[in-house]
C-alpha cells in the first residue's frame, strides 16, 4: 500500500491575472499539485505550509488563515504577517478556536 500523499496546491509563480491567486480550478502555470509524503491523508507537507505561509500573495495568505481547520502553528506563525489583515484573520481564528472558512486554499481530497 502506498503512504498518504500531500495533495495540497503549490504557488509556483505570481501570476498574471489578479483571479489567478486562489489555486483550485487555476493556471497550470501559477499553481502545481503537491504529492509529497504525509503522516496522514489529507494532511499537507511541511514544504507546502511553509511555501504557503510566506507566498508573496496576500490573498493566499488570507486564505489560509481563513482556512477550515487549520493547523494552530501556522495560525501562530501567521499573526506576525506583515499584512495587517492576514495578521487579524490568524489571530481571530485563534481566539475563536477555528477559522472562518472563507475559502480554501487548496488540499484535494
Amino acid at each position: 500500500m502506498m503512504g498518504a500523499r500531500c495533495r495540497s496546491f503549490r504557488f509556483l509563480q505570481a501570476p498574471d491575472d489578479p483571479d489567478d491567486y486562489l489555486p483550485v480550478g487555476r493556471s497550470h502555470k501559477v499553481w502545481g499539485l503537491c504529492s509529497n509524503r504525509v503522516v496522514r491523508k489529507g494532511e499537507r507537507c511541511q514544504e507546502c505550509q511553509d511555501a504557503l505561509i510566506t507566498c508573496p500573495s496576500v490573498p493566499v495568505r488570507l486564505a489560509l488563515a481563513r482556512e477550515v481547520g487549520q493547523d494552530l502553528t501556522v495560525l501562530e506563525a501567521l499573526t506576525t504577517d506583515n499584512d495587517m489583515a492576514v495578521a487579524a484573520a490568524a489571530s481571530k481564528a485563534l481566539r475563536n478556536g477555528d477559522s472562518g472558512g472563507l475559502f480554501d486554499v487548496g488540499v484535494r481530497p
